[in-house]
């Protein structure tokens, strides 16, 4: 890709999670932890482009979003 950059954007609308990434790097699975390590979300769902998750309530959240280039993982504070 031409510099920019293939992760995906994330940012908080409302009580809402929103996850969008580049049709080049799709994402093929994520979940969304508590701070405790509770999962509170998981998807499998492959070639994804965007994706919204209802937060429960206020405070930390770890997100792991699986894509064609790999897993990497966010720290999420609403």
């Amino acid at each position: 890709e031409n510099g920019e950059s293939a992760n995906p954007i994330i940012y908080i609308r409302n009580s809402k999670l929103v996850i969008v990434s580049k049709p080049s790097n799709p994402m093929e699975g994520m979940a969304l932890f508590n701070i405790a390590g509770e999962k509170l979300f998981e998807s499998e769902e492959k070639n994804a482009t965007s994706k919204e998750i209802e937060l429960p309530q206020y405070g930390f959240y770890l997100l792991r979003v699986n894509t064609k280039q790999g897993l990497k993982s966010y720290k999420i504070v609403r």
